[in-house]
């Protein structure tokens, strides 16, 4: 008693989720579970050299998510049914040779993705749509929760920090600063500037050079 069943082979017995079966399941998830119960066989047989080819299969992975994350379809079962592997075997095999959710991954390339691109101008519903959101809500909420603000916040405080740098190595006037730095205009620009900088434009020149 205590001691483990053995195989046939002398090994340890291993039902591969067989005892999880029964006709009384649906034909989609006996299915699913004849998929993961063959994924789980192939790992057995490959255990000497699955960690080399699992590296080689989650930088297939990385490189599939960054040319597809603009793809809205883009989730954890089409990746998986790119490379033929059900979704949590995929997921299983990534997070080990990672260390990251395969979800949390494609979440942030697209966020790293959207960051660029308000960073070169583009509004927060275009930058939403060409990194794969279909709606700006949805955007906007996974956004803040990967970096701890809104899309909005994310571009003032960009655009902010080019005009305080603009502010201490140049003398160009505040006004084309607003500007250039993307500003609809003098006042909403030195508004902002204040609530977050506690001073004027002219006031942080002053202070810095």
């Amino acid at each position: 008693t205590g001691q483990p069943e053995k195989n046939e082979l002398g090994g340890a017995s291993t039902d591969f989720g067989l005892k999880e079966l029964s006709t009384s399941l649906p034909l989609d998830d006996i299915r699913e579970k004849f998929c993961h119960m063959a994924e789980l066989i192939g790992r057995e047989k490959t255990s000497g050299e699955g960690s080399s080819q699992n590296q080689i299969l989650c930088q297939e992975v990385l490189e599939y998510i960054r040319t597809n994350y603009s793809n809205p379809d883009l989730n954890i079962s089409m990746t998986g049914q790119h490379f033929r592997m059900t979704p949590a075997y995929l997921s299983s095999i990534f997070r080990r040779e990672t260390g990251e959710s395969l979800l949390k991954v494609i979440t942030m390339t697209r966020v790293r993705e959207a960051e660029k691109l308000l960073k070169e101008g583009a509004s927060v519903v275009e930058a939403g749509e060409k990194v794969g959101f279909r709606d700006s809500s949805t955007f906007i909420r996974t956004f803040k929760k990967e970096t701890g603000f809104t899309p909005h916040e994310y571009l003032v405080n960009t655009r902010l920090a080019t005009a305080r740098y603009l502010l201490k190595n140049t003398r160009l006037p505040v006004k084309d600063i607003c500007f250039n730095t993307g500003f609809s205009c003098e006042s909403v620009f030195c508004s902002a500037f204040k609530k977050r900088q506690g001073m004027t434009p002219a006031q942080y020149r002053a202070l810095e050079q």
